[in-house]
């Protein structure tokens, strides 16, 4: 398991990755510009695997979220509650995949998270304090 922990002023930010399989990796990037939360994770799957269900969650504390999932520059999902859920399954191809996820919530003090699991892989984004997130997930299928 890898854990990464980014803090500055505005929020903090938690990636984790667990992996058992020789195909799954994983690294992560935060950055914040001007009160955004922004994060990156690459992860690779097995082409063997992709028919079975990748679910994304994204989970916030707050009051409202508005958001949209889009997958390879599509639109695939709104977010519009504090708890939404997607399999990805349908939308992952073999090679790069780019999954962005871009909401504002509020309060803006509310924690959110964004968490990409399936066959061995458990990836778990944490942010709060700015009322925007942007996280982008690029998934190699291989």
């Amino acid at each position: 398991m890898k854990d990464f922990r980014f803090t500055n002023k505005q929020r903090t930010s938690s990636f984790s990755a667990v992996s058992s399989g020789q195909y799954t990796r994983s690294s992560s990037s935060s950055s914040s510009s001007s009160g955004t939360a922004s994060q990156q994770a690459f992860v690779n799957l097995d082409a063997a695997n992709i028919n079975y269900p990748y679910n994304l969650n994204v989970n916030t504390s707050a009051a409202s979220l508005n958001g949209t999932v889009t997958v390879n520059g599509k639109a695939v999902a709104q977010l519009n509650s504090n708890r939404s859920h997607l399999n990805l399954s349908p939308y992952l191809s073999i090679g790069t995949n780019v999954i962005e996820i871009s909401a504002q919530y509020s309060p803006n003090s509310s924690e959110i998270e964004v968490r990409l699991s399936g066959v061995d892989t458990n990836v778990v984004q944490q942010s709060r304090g700015s009322g925007v997130l942007n996280c982008t997930l690029t998934i190699l299928v291989v």
